[in-house]
């Protein structure tokens, strides 16, 4: 009887050290591009580009959740009305930012470029202009 119970004691301590998951590793982070963002603001490092394609424009999106904390692992695909955009869709960093690189494309007319970036997981929208001169 002292040694059943002396057996049964270990193994209730084995099990008990193991953590008790059953087998299943703990969830690891998020997958990129998974998680949903309550708010988007777009924004442009520079007002204007020059017309003959000697410079560009970062374009970066800010994602935050509803407590405005900012979001990593946030999906925003970038589209513009003129130029051309590289690097989207793009996933924010720990910082909540993804950015893109806006161009002329070889178009040296003088316009305004609309950026908008939108949440691949909600739909969520916010625009910047740039002017190119």
């Amino acid at each position: 009887m002292g040694i059943r119970f002396l057996s049964v004691a270990t193994a209730l301590l084995l099990l008990g050290a193991c953590g008790g998951s059953g087998g299943r590793p703990p969830p690891g982070p998020p997958a990129p591009g998974s998680r949903t963002a309550s708010s988007l603001v777009v924004t442009a490092d520079v007002p204007s580009i020059p017309a003959d394609g000697s410079a560009q424009a970062i374009v970066t999106a800010i994602a935050r959740d509803a407590s405005n904390r900012l979001l990593a692992d946030v999906s925003v695909d970038f589209s513009a009305t003129s130029g051309g955009i590289a690097g989207s869709p793009a996933i924010t960093n720990e910082f909540g930012e993804a950015s893109v690189m806006l161009t002329t494309a070889g178009d040296a007319t003088s316009r305004v470029i609309t950026v908008t970036g939108t949440t691949t997981k909600n739909g969520l929208t916010h625009s910047v202009n740039v002017t190119v001169q």
